[in-house]
């Protein structure tokens, strides 16, 4: 400003060119974009399929934890054990009542059932570990394995639940005799896990992968063994789609009490 002259002079600066984008920098941009997102989400749907075969398989292994916790204390205290398979019946309902029916009519005492908790001429309480299928006249859709206690009531005999365990597929079972000491029994058995949304899925898609598939083997020393006819054995009881969780259970006769 000349404030002798009167007169304002204004210096305005320069205004810088500001040019915009050409279309070849604009494709170039979307162009970067598209891939960075296409990454991003594929690396998103990876880790989502990662976690949710990390909880199937959590769910699986909590399955097989509950199932072996539960099984060994009445493995442990059992002074006899069988391998029990029907040949006649088509469900295990009804291999479980022929069970029922054949040991109580036996001649021999030892053969019968017992119910310790609610007879007071009995000495143990008999058990049975079998393959629960809801619907037992269709395949499974959906499994589980259940210890249940045989049970002495007002003008009925049957099997009552202990406990259900949820997601297991298979189970296989061996006896073995320890030479070390005639009244004992190794009890051998491996499980074979997996959701039951994967059975549903793979009855219609037989090709599926088991992906959350957990398998753990167990075992127990039966140190109270008292049944001498005992011999090295073995059972399958599976529920994926084969007829053995029909008509095959293990037999327990056991202290442990409920």
């Amino acid at each position: 400003m000349n404030t002798k002259s009167g007169t304002i002079r204004r210096i305005g600066k320069k205004a810088k060119s500001k040019r915009g984008a050409t279309l070849v920098e604009l494709i170039a941009t979307v162009a970067i974009l598209a891939i960075v997102s296409s990454l991003s989400f594929q690396a998103i749907f990876i880790a989502s399929e990662e976690y949710q075969r990390a909880t199937k398989i959590s769910e699986c292994q909590r399955s097989v934890s509950l199932m072996q916790r539960n099984l060994d204390k009445y493995i442990k205290t059992a002074v006899k054990v069988k391998f029990e398979s029907s040949s006649s019946s088509t469900n295990i309902t009804d291999a479980i009542n022929e069970f029922v029916t054949t040991s109580n009519t036996s001649l021999d005492a030892d053969d019968k059932l017992q119910d310790a908790d609610n007879s007071a001429s009995d000495k143990y309480c008999d058990y049975i570990l079998f393959a629960y299928v809801a619907d037992p006249t269709n395949a499974p859709t959906a499994l589980s394995f259940r210890l249940s206690k045989y049970t002495k009531g007002a003008g009925s005999n049957s099997f009552k639940p202990i406990f259900t365990v949820d997601n297991i597929k298979e189970m296989n079972f061996k006896l073995k005799l320890m030479a070390s000491s005639p009244n004992s029994v190794f009890f051998d058995y491996t499980m074979n896990s997996m959701t039951n949304f994967e059975i549903i899925n793979k009855s219609i898609d037989n090709n599926l992968a088991d992906k959350s598939d957990y398998s753990v083997a167990a075992g127990s020393v039966m140190n109270n063994i008292t049944d001498t006819s005992i011999t090295t054995s073995s059972l399958n009881i599976s529920t994926d789609f084969s007829e053995s969780y029909k008509t095959n259970f293990v037999y327990f006769r056991t202290t442990q009490r409920r």
